[in-house]
C-alpha cells in the first residue's frame, strides 16, 4: 500500500471513530478501475477470460452485447464494467470470478489466481466502504456492517456447499435478496422457509414450521435428560 492510499485509509478511520459512516451501495470510478486491475492481473489470458465473463452476463440478461459500441468482446466487457449501473457491478464481479474458476477447472494451478482475485475484491469493497461482501463466489449486500460480520457472513460460510443443507442455503440467500430489494415481508417468509428446511435437515418431525419447532424442542429436552442420566455417580 503506497503513501497516498495509506493516508486515505487513515483519514477514513479517524472520521469513522468520530461517528461518521461512509458505507454506500455505489461503485465509484476508482473502485471499478481497481476491480479491473485485479481481474487483469489474475487472468492467464485476459481476452479469453473477459470474453467468457461477458458471455455469462449476455446469457443471463438476454443480450447480444453489453454496450452500444462496436467493440471486441474484451473491450465490450471493460466498457460495461466502467459504465454499467451500480446494481450490475456485483454481477460483473461474479462473472469475472466465475470465468477464473472456469479456467481453473482446465488447469488446476490457476485456482490460486481465482482466490487472489477474490481476496483483492474484498479489500476493494472494504476500503471503498461498499456495502457488499464476496462470500463463496457470490456478492452479498448488507445494510449493517455489524450485523453482517456477526450474523450474515458466518451463516453463509457455515451453509456453503454442505450436503443436505442446500435448501437452507437457497432460502436464506433468497431472504437476503428480498431485504436488499426492500421487501421485508417476503424476506420474513423466506427466512421461515430457511428455518423449516434446517429443522427438516436435522431430522425433526413435521410438515410445517409449528410441528417441526415442537419436535426440535422435544429432542432438545430429551437430549438434556440423557445428558443428566449419563453423569457419573459418585464413588
Amino acid at each position: 500500500m503506497l503513501h497516498n492510499r495509506r493516508k486515505r485509509q487513515e483519514a477514513l478511520a479517524r472520521e469513522e471513530a468520530e461517528g461518521k459512516t461512509f458505507w454506500t451501495d455505489k461503485f465509484e470510478t476508482p473502485a471499478r478501475i481497481k476491480l479491473w486491475h485485479a481481474f487483469t492481473e489474475a487472468c492467464p489470458s485476459l481476452y479469453d477470460r473477459a470474453a467468457s465473463a461477458r458471455a455469462m452476463i449476455c446469457r443471463d440478461e438476454g443480450l447480444f452485447k453489453l454496450t452500444e459500441r462496436n467493440l471486441g468482446e474484451a473491450e465490450d466487457f471493460l466498457q460495461y464494467v466502467m459504465t454499467c449501473a451500480d446494481e450490475m457491478v456485483p454481477t460483473c464481479i461474479e462473472a469475472m470470478l466465475s470465468s477464473l474458476y472456469e479456467e481453473a477447472q482446465r488447469y488446476a494451478f490457476y485456482y490460486s489466481n481465482a482466490g487472489t482475485f477474490a481476496d483483492r475484491v474484498r479489500v476493494i469493497l472494504r476500503e471503498h466502504r461498499i456495502s457488499f461482501d464476496l462470500i463463496e463466489r457470490r456478492m452479498v449486500e448488507f445494510s449493517s456492517q455489524e450485523m453482517h460480520e456477526a450474523v450474515v457472513g458466518p451463516t453463509l460460510r457455515l451453509l456453503a456447499g454442505r450436503r443436505g443443507f442446500e435448501g437452507v442455503e437457497r432460502a436464506y440467500q433468497e431472504a437476503l435478496e428480498e431485504i436488499s430489494h426492500g421487501k421485508p415481508a417476503d424476506a420474513i417468509t423466506d427466512a421461515g422457509t430457511a428455518l423449516q428446511e434446517m429443522l427438516t435437515a436435522l431430522d425433526c418431525e413435521g410438515n410445517a414450521l409449528g410441528p417441526l419447532t415442537k419436535s426440535a424442542r422435544k429432542r432438545d429436552c430429551s437430549r438434556r435428560t440423557t445428558v443428566r442420566w449419563r453423569r457419573p455417580s459418585r464413588s
